[in-house]
């Protein structure tokens, strides 16, 4: 784990991390409850390589300051009604809706809302787009009850936050 990511969660005072799956070894959770503690989801790599953890669950619903954040390794978006959509999504990983989703299947950061569900995948510290010789992004989440959730994405390589509405491609510009 970049010690990059763990200065991005201690700095901005983070209660809790979530970590949306491709864990690989559970060191790595132990990296990360250096800065905080850490809930997480199993990955599919993680799956196939058999990975168990009592911190690791298949999917997660946390309730936090009135909002329902849901945490899942895959998010199957856009969607392809009537067969894929955002509730048979929710209800297929969640067994209810969510106000927030995060997930983390394809290690490339998005933000997007998708029928006023948040859907967040913060990237990958370790595994940016799925490309293993760089040192890639995690995301803040704030959430305040009563107030719009703020997200943020952080590339860890520059400690400075991406324009996740103009997105650039940083992993390929050296």
């Amino acid at each position: 784990m970049p010690e990059s990511a763990l200065e991005v969660f201690s700095g901005a005072g983070a209660e809790f991390i979530l970590h949306a799956g491709d864990i690989y070894s559970p060191s790595c959770l132990d990296d990360l409850e250096r800065a905080a503690p850490v809930y997480a989801c199993e990955g599919n790599g993680d799956f196939f390589r058999k990975i168990t953890d009592p911190r690791i669950e298949r999917t997660r619903v946390m309730e936090v300051e009135g909002f329902s954040i849901g945490l899942t390794h895959g998010l199957a978006i856009p969607e392809f009604p009537p067969h894929r959509t955002i509730e048979s999504v929710m209800g297929h990983e969640f067994g209810r809706a969510v106000d927030i989703i995060v997930f983390g299947d394809t290690h490339t950061e998005e933000v997007v809302t998708v029928k006023d569900v948040l859907c967040v995948n913060p990237g990958s510290p370790t595994l940016p787009h799925n490309l293993d010789h760089l040192v890639g992004t995690v995301g803040l989440l704030e959430v305040n009850h009563g107030e719009e959730p703020k997200i943020r994405i952080i590339r860890l390589e520059t400690l400075e936050e991406l324009d996740m509405a103009n997105p650039v491609k940083w992993w390929s510009v050296r």
